[in-house]
């Protein structure tokens, strides 16, 4: 071939590309992971807030000598087993079947994608299985839904453990005996806090620190093990929470944080590209050097190691900031509250670490950077709906809604209630018109464990421990309407429930082995005052019974019905 200035271009061009492909690949081969161990730490319920919050040295270490990234986005519903599947299947419940709490093996009502060797969505304990039959692979938990998720066929070694604390030490003998290829530990009492007392209760925080004295635990075993050397270690969580619970959309139930540490990462390095629990899955395969599955969506997160910058096309627009949180008297409840004959008093507050003026608005509408500034707390006399978001620069936070009811107890406004005694068996509501009520009284909102109604829920507790069976309950009064509409009631409950409006039966749950959550009806109502009567079956056991409404013909904001509204007696028209 004669050598033409065109074809001598054409060589070099083509020489350029190999050598540069070379170099690639010794690039590659130079910051691949080397890594032999893998130790994943799992803690249930911990959010970001709880965990900038809390005194936390061996994790706060575990960060400052690793790669982390507070804004991890849970899958939705921000349950603990669509999560944590997520994290070890590498994909979301559109993939891996488990939509809801109630998955346990073989359940197959949402199919998956893919099946492994087991008849399940293949799982990073699968595939490192398969990948490497002689890999030692552990699982220790302290909650038995955790253990739903695995296949103990694939482990060496597992444990379900009374107490988070025999967790750790389970898992110190594991890796001082054993020195696994990979351990995946679950710790649960933030979670458990979160629930009996509130999320960022000092309870809640308090389990987050002793929950760091048992990652202490393990971090010392590792330390002082075999694997020390060429281990990674993870840290973990499934979902924050709000009030006492989680499985919704506010930013405290799907922001948690993760944190990586060890052989093959970075230092003190903040993960700028986002993070899904999914990727968590693809992370442990890119260490240990192992191929994911395809049907898998997760992806590693290779900026956390060292070698790896964050991805070209990393976004970098405008920013969302975490939200405001409104600080109230009692944790368990939702945002805003219930005041009785005292007026409401509304603390908001800056997320940790987050800069920025808080803005909001007193009628439910959505705030702007114009709207009312938040300085310090202040007193409300009348029942509002505020809203809040945090504003910095061009920056704004998703927004947050607090109701805050204003009672007067002056003999006229409330409502009374009976409660009568079932058998645990009931199936569907009595008529609680032909039985005779163990308890009557009077209180100020529609609902059992509704936010702060302590009158009625105290002797529906003393009714249950009295019983030990479920029990009915009859709210009864009259509703004040404004002005002529269709008007929307939403009711939330776990096991049967009927609302009544006038004499239209408005909503109706008669389904006592089901959750109702917002089901609803509607009715058109003229100006003036209904009879209104909520029954409703109760077991204890539904984390709250609220009745909302579309209250306003106009607008139809949904909001708890205010206790202004609402009379123990028929009041006049006019």
């Amino acid at each position: 071939m004669k050598i033409t200035k065109r074809n001598n271009n054409r060589i070099k061009s083509l020489l350029l590309i190999k050598v540069s492909i070379l170099l690639h690949a010794l690039c590659l081969a130079q910051v691949q992971p080397r890594i032999k161990h893998i130790v994943v730490i799992g803690i249930d319920g911990l959010s970001s807030n709880g965990f900038k919050s809390a005194y936390t040295p061996c994790m706060d270490s575990l960060r400052n000598t690793g790669a982390y990234s507070y804004t991890v986005r849970s899958v939705l519903p921000t349950s603990s087993k669509p999560n944590w599947n997520a994290m070890i299947c590498g994909a979301g419940p559109e993939a891996t079947g488990t939509i809801d709490e109630s998955w346990t093996s073989g359940v197959t009502n949402f199919p998956y994608t893919s099946l492994d060797d087991y008849k399940r969505f293949p799982n990073i304990f699968n595939v490192i299985r398969k990948q490497n039959t002689r890999a030692e692979i552990g699982a220790i938990y302290d909650w038995s839904g955790f253990g739903d998720l695995l296949n103990k066929e694939q482990l060496n070694y597992w444990a379900a453990c009374e107490t988070q604390r025999e967790v750790a030490q389970k898992a110190v003998t594991y890796i001082l005996e054993k020195s696994p290829n990979f351990l995946f530990i679950h710790f649960d009492n933030p979670d458990h806090l979160g629930h009996s007392i509130g999320f960022m209760s000092p309870d809640y925080t308090k389990a987050v620190e002793e929950t760091d004295m048992d990652v202490k635990l393990v971090i010392d075993a590792i330390n002082k093990s075999s694997m020390a050397a060429n281990t990674m270690v993870m840290v973990v969580a499934d979902h924050g929470g709000i009030a006492n619970t989680h499985g919704g959309t506010s930013y405290e139930e799907f922001n948690t944080p993760i944190i990586f540490s060890g052989k093959g990462i970075k230092k003190n390095y903040l993960i700028k590209q986002q993070i899904y629990k999914y990727d968590v899955a693809a992370n442990i395969c890119f260490a240990l050097g192992l191929k994911a599955p395809q049907v898998w969506t997760g992806r590693a997160n290779k900026s956390a190691f060292a070698g790896f910058g964050e991805p070209d096309n990393v976004w970098q627009g405008g920013a969302v900031l975490p939200p405001p949180y409104f600080s109230t008297k009692k944790i368990i409840i939702p945002y805003g509250g219930l005041f009785v004959d005292t007026p409401a008093i509304v603390n908001i507050q800056l997320p940790v670490d987050v800069k920025g003026e808080i803005r909001y608005t007193l009628d439910g509408s959505n705030p702007d950077s114009k709207s009312l500034l938040y300085t310090t707390s202040f007193t409300l006399n009348k029942s509002a709906i505020v809203t809040a978001a945090v504003f910095n620069g061009s920056d704004r936070s998703t927004f947050v809604k607090a109701e805050y009811r204003v009672a007067k107890n002056d003999g006229n406004h409330g409502l009374n209630y009976f409660i009568y005694h079932l058998d645990s068996n009931v199936n569907s509501l009595p008529d609680f018109g032909i039985l005779k009520p163990v308890y009557a009284g009077t209180c100020f909102e529609l609902g059992v464990k509704s936010p702060e109604n302590e009158i009625a829920e105290m002797a529906v507790s003393h009714s249950l421990n009295k019983f030990k069976t479920g029990v009915g309950v009859r709210f009864s009064g009259w509703i004040q309407i404004d002005e002529d509409g269709v008007y929307n009631f939403s009711l939330w409950s776990t096991g049967a429930s009927k609302l009544f409006i006038g004499s239209e039966l408005v909503v109706n749950n008669n389904n006592n082995g089901s959750q109702h959550r917002g089901n609803g009806g509607m009715v058109y109502l003229k100006k003036g005052f209904f009879p209104i009567k909520l029954d409703l079956f109760y077991d204890g056991k539904s984390e709250r019974v609220l009745l909302y409404a579309g209250y306003g013909s106009n607008n139809m904001v949904q909001k708890i019905i205010p206790p202004e509204k609402l009379f123990k007696k028929k009041q006049n028209d006019e």
